[in-house]
């Protein structure tokens, strides 16, 4: 369904899931022995859920924990607030948006990769961010990520 969206390449071989250090997040969800050993064949990209409880008014949060030389992402981790997860259409939606940042869609991610410039007066405010217009970089994650 989003490979065509997202013009994602498969990957070929064998996808092995990098060990996380003490402190690091994404080390604290549950994630089989055998993918970091043997690994998991035929995937793009793991995403590992959990339901624990999120701090403020947050529904759920998610992250991009592992990723290519090439930068492409290939393990996230997301979780949703027990307390506000149910089966309505503006949970799916939050759902969807905290997989996109699992994707590389993420202001951080973006700006490590020099896609986002910095400009004065658009939509009424002060500073606003947007897009560079190249796609350079996404080009690359699609020709050049192989496993």
């Amino acid at each position: 369904m989003h490979v065509d969206r997202l013009q994602v390449k498969p990957l070929t071989g064998t996808l092995v899931v990098p060990k996380f250090g003490a402190g690091n997040i994404c080390g604290a969800f549950a994630i089989p022995r055998s993918h970091h050993t043997t690994g998991v064949s035929g995937a793009d990209m793991l995403l590992y859920a959990a339901a624990a409880p999120t701090e403020g008014h947050a529904i759920a949060w998610a992250l991009g924990c592992a990723e290519l030389h090439t930068g492409r992402p290939v393990v996230g981790v997301i979780n949703f607030g027990p307390e506000s997860a149910n089966d309505s259409e503006s949970s799916v939606r939050v759902a969807v948006h905290e997989i996109a940042h699992t994707l590389g869609f993420h202001i951080n991610v973006m700006q490590r990769h020099k896609m986002v410039s910095h400009a004065s007066g658009l939509r009424g405010k002060k500073t606003a961010c947007s897009l560079c217009p190249h796609r350079r970089y996404w080009k690359r994650l699609v020709r050049t990520s192989t496993a």
